[in-house]
């Protein structure tokens, strides 16, 4: 085979299929490393997950291209390169999104059941918050957290479906966290 960086794409695909030689995987990834470091910082936004994102993506270009029959090897590494990047995305906002619903709840459970509230201005800006919601958000809310009511009881008390209520509360709390955040 002539000198790798005289190689096409598709050469060094076949090459590497064949011999499990990493020099070809290594040539092949070092021609759009660039590509995939730009695109990771495009999507994530920091500089170490980019770096992290290049690597995990070189690993599992070792591991798995053999499994991938590629016409492209440039359009299918950024493919490839886009997805890791929007599901590291995705668990950081669900870990964003959990930690947010546990303070939330927190912080309701916790104004229910105090009597002498020692944070009067986040408790302000919760109930200032709190009635800048849509009604039918703001009436779940209280029902659920303050009142300490099942999705059932709410549902029994506001007329609205369990489902509709669990929307509602769920809704309810999103718009909170986005009226409370600076």
């Amino acid at each position: 085979m002539k000198a790798l960086h005289l190689s096409s794409d598709q050469e060094l695909l076949v090459a590497y299929k064949q011999s499990s030689d990493r020099a070809y995987i290594g040539e092949l990834y070092m021609r759009y490393s660039h590509m995939v470091l730009g695109l990771s910082l495009n999507y994530l936004k920091d500089r170490h997950l980019a770096k992290d994102a290049v690597m995990d993506i070189f690993e599992y270009l070792i591991k798995n291209v053999q499994k991938y029959d590629i016409d492209s090897f440039k359009s299918w590494v950024l493919m490839l390169t886009r997805n890791h990047c929007l599901k590291l995305l995705t668990r950081s906002l669900k870990k964003e999104s959990e930690l947010f619903d546990k303070n939330i709840d927190t912080h309701f459970v916790e104004y229910a059941q105090e009597e002498d509230h020692d944070n009067e201005d986040e408790l302000n800006k919760l109930e200032t918050a709190l009635v800048t919601l849509k009604p039918h958000q703001q009436k779940c809310l209280v029902l659920f957290y303050l009142q300490g009511k099942s999705y059932d009881e709410v549902a029994q008390v506001t007329g609205f479906d369990v489902k509709k209520v669990k929307s509602y509360i769920q809704n309810g709390k999103m718009n909170l966290k986005k009226r409370m955040t600076p």
